[in-house]
């Protein structure tokens, strides 16, 4: 059984004690905004999410950059395990655990880590082989 996922950019944005910005008072009211966008000739559109997350952009990275966390911080993920990296290349190989009857799904995605200090930390991924037909997308963390 071949599975698809959602293409996704999730930017996550985060708050400096007592700012908050007028252009987005969803976000700053701590909304998840979710935009969808179709793609010529795919059935699945593009998803991007954005959300406030009231922590230090490095240390949310610190979670997202090893996939080896991902057994902590995602539902239903079985496993994680880094195979290499070199550089800003990382490969990783995930387990998703899903209920009986069913089998886990496996997934193996090469990823690019974009970092500017202060600036922006982004992962950005795409599938090299598994249980998808596709898998690609990103996590990009800015300042709010």
């Amino acid at each position: 059984m071949l599975s698809r996922v959602v293409s996704c950019c999730v930017f996550l944005a985060f708050c400096l004690p007592g700012l908050v910005c007028a252009q987005d008072a969803r976000l700053a009211k701590g909304e998840v905004v979710i935009k969808t966008t179709e793609i010529k000739g795919e059935d699945i559109p593009k998803v991007v999410a954005k959300a406030v997350i009231k922590a230090p952009m490095e240390k949310v990275w610190a979670l997202i950059e090893k996939c080896e966390n991902y057994e902590k911080t995602m539902l239903n993920l079985k496993s994680a395990k880094e195979l290499s990296r070199k550089g800003n290349a990382v490969r990783c190989a995930t387990v998703i655990d899903l209920p009986w009857p069913m089998s886990d799904l496996t997934a193996v995605t090469d990823a690019v880590h974009t970092i500017k200090p202060g600036q922006s930390y982004q992962r950005s991924w795409k599938l090299v082989k598994g249980d998808f037909d596709f898998n690609n997308g990103s996590w990009k963390l800015t300042p709010f």
